[in-house]
């Protein structure tokens, strides 16, 4: 009996784990420099902490509502939700999209609207800026989000994340796409898929919203919670040691795959320069050159290979050649390098060229070339 309570106490405990996480790649636990926090600040109900260097991620399960934040907000793909994958959300709104050219998202606290089919997901805080992107590559031509209660909900803040992606991916698809156009909604109401002026404003002009007109009206109205800056790192732990972290690995998270994968399936983007300075998804990389000792510290912990060194030394040791490079395409602006950097030789800047984007081309930063001294005859 006692070996059977036991195994239902285990059978309940996994059913409570929503959320699976893979802690070899999370940048705070790999360097003692990380500052990274996102987990911990986004998390609506305190439920995640992070150990130290080479410690472990722990959930209070009876706190997580498996509302995908976490998971949207890490940018190494830490946290994977058990309910339903990138793959899920694509292909359920993929089918609707076929058929209706538009499609509804909407939150399990929002009401159903039985004439308009949408997609269901645990909190829109889960929506990242790439399925925006994939969507509209699908031939989505309106979103529309639709939420419940946001600041009764437990994932109080779900809303305002959602606003930064929709942001991010408003930008990202009018820079490298000529040949779509979406119109993005959000609300509490069925999807009319567009916003009107005059019902905003309460006039009568009947002139319908441009996105710019729409962001700035969500800013303007927007009643969000700031998630929490609180630091929740602790010393003592009970799991046992993990087995080294193999820094070599380097990955490149779904999210990332996703968005290169859509952004591809439109025309060539013009030569004008991107500006990705306000972008949470691109960056680009400069460097000060004579700050940078070629030390391959970026470039062994960055966790996605955007940092790479060739570096060629003689019988002993003694370095003859090297070379830093930068991909943008893999580089998911964990800010990981400029941490890790001892000279802060490195920053982000500079305008990016989408088309070496796409192509998945490499930004040389740094090239040294040592003379070698022959011996005297």
């Amino acid at each position: 009996m006692l070996g059977d309570i036991k195994l239902a106490g285990r059978v309940l405990s996994n059913l409570e784990q929503a959320v699976a996480v893979q802690e070899d790649r999370c940048i705070r636990l790999k360097h003692k420099r990380s500052s990274c926090q996102d987990c911990v600040t986004n998390c609506p109900t305190e439920a995640i902490k992070v150990g130290h260097v080479r410690g472990h991620i722990l959930i209070d399960w009876e706190k997580c509502v498996a509302c995908g934040i976490c998971v949207n907000a890490c940018k190494t793909s830490v946290f994977a939700l058990k309910q339903y994958t990138h793959r899920d959300l694509l292909e359920r709104g993929r089918g609707i999209i076929e058929k209706r050219k538009g499609l509804e998202i909407r939150c399990s606290k929002a009401d159903q609207d039985p004439e308009t089919p949408s997609v269901e997901v645990s909190c829109l805080g889960f929506i990242n800026a790439a399925h925006i992107v994939a969507f509209a590559a699908y031939g989505a031509e309106t979103i529309h989000f639709r939420h419940g209660n946001c600041h009764d909900c437990e994932a109080k803040w779900g809303d305002a994340r959602l606003l930064e992606e929709m942001k991010t991916a408003d930008d990202i698809l009018g820079a490298f796409t000529t040949n779509k156009t979406i119109s993005l909604t959000v609300g509490n109401y069925p999807a009319p898929f567009k916003l009107r002026r005059d019902e905003l404003e309460g006039k009568k002009t009947g002139a319908a919203m441009s996105r710019r007109e729409f962001f700035k009206y969500l800013t303007r109205q927007a009643g969000f919670s700031a998630a929490k800056t609180v630091t929740v790192f602790w010393d003592s732990e009970t799991k046992p040691a993990r087995q080294p972290i193999d820094f070599n690995h380097k990955f490149q998270p779904a999210k990332r795959q996703l968005l290169l994968t859509a952004l591809r399936t439109s025309e060539p983007p013009d030569k004008k320069p991107f500006d990705p300075s306000k972008n949470l998804a691109l960056a680009n990389m400069e460097i000060e050159s004579s700050q940078c000792g070629l030390c391959e510290s970026c470039a062994r912990f960055c966790p996605t290979g955007a940092l790479t060194q060739r570096t060629v030394r003689d019988v002993r040791g003694r370095m003859i050649e090297a070379e830093l490079k930068f991909y943008p395409f893999r580089c998911v602006k964990c800010g990981f390098c400029l941490e890790a950097c001892f000279t802060r030789a490195l920053k982000y800047g500079g305008s990016l060229d989408k088309n070496l984007f796409l192509q998945e081309g490499a930004i040389l930063l740094k090239h040294r070339v040592k003379e070698q001294i022959l011996p005297q005859e």
